[in-house]
């Protein structure tokens, strides 16, 4: 088999791979470990803001979940999909435990400075809006907002993708995001913008 590195694993791959391991083949692990690396520490970054120091340790916390899940994963949605809504738990839990100052995801923008306006409306689209303002705003939405902000502008699930990674409707999760627009324009709205 080529490296996870090298190409795309398909979902059936990943699923014999899967099966090996909870035979007892752990070095198989290792195969996932590299391919869902970069989406693990993505989300940890994002999440939990760690020092980089910490930044190992808290990936390789996330992969032992990971790990120790296995065994529940039924296959009834993407293995990523699964892996995703683990470590996104695991993220928030050690965010919350941290009790640091609240950390923010993050919507990237055209340059390292700057976040695109998510408060899609024909007016603020083309506006761009200072990174710290907008981490400041969406983090003050709740935990279900700011996972949908995430989920769709971050790492670009679709609202289908979205509803089953966090086990709702379509119909809910359009909703949060459509609130979540709302409250950020308005935060925009009230001077946040300078």
């Amino acid at each position: 088999m080529d490296t996870a590195e090298t190409r795309i694993l398909t979902e059936q791959e990943v699923l014999e791979i899967i099966g090996e391991i909870l035979r007892g083949d752990n070095d198989s692990f290792e195969i996932i470990y590299d391919y869902y690396y970069k989406m693990v520490i993505s989300i940890i970054r994002r999440i939990i803001k760690p020092n980089p120091s910490e930044v190992d340790a808290l990936v390789n916390e996330a992969f032992l979940i990971i790990y120790k899940s296995l065994k529940g994963f039924k296959g009834n949605s993407k293995f990523s999909t699964y892996a995703y809504r683990i470590v996104l738990n695991y993220a928030f839990r050690v965010s919350k435990k941290k009790s640091r100052e609240r950390r923010y995801f993050a919507v990237f923008g055209k340059d390292a400075d700057s976040f695109e306006n998510i408060a899609s409306s024909e007016e603020t689209e083309n506006t761009s809006v200072d990174k710290n303002t907008l981490e400041q705003i969406i983090g003050t939405l709740s935990k279900d907002l700011q996972e949908a902000v995430d989920l769709y502008y971050y790492e670009r699930y679709s609202i289908k993708e979205i509803a089953d990674i966090v086990g709702t409707t379509d119909t809910a999760i359009k909703n949060r995001l459509y609130q979540a627009r709302n409250k950020i324009k308005i935060e925009l709205n009230k001077g946040a913008l300078v």
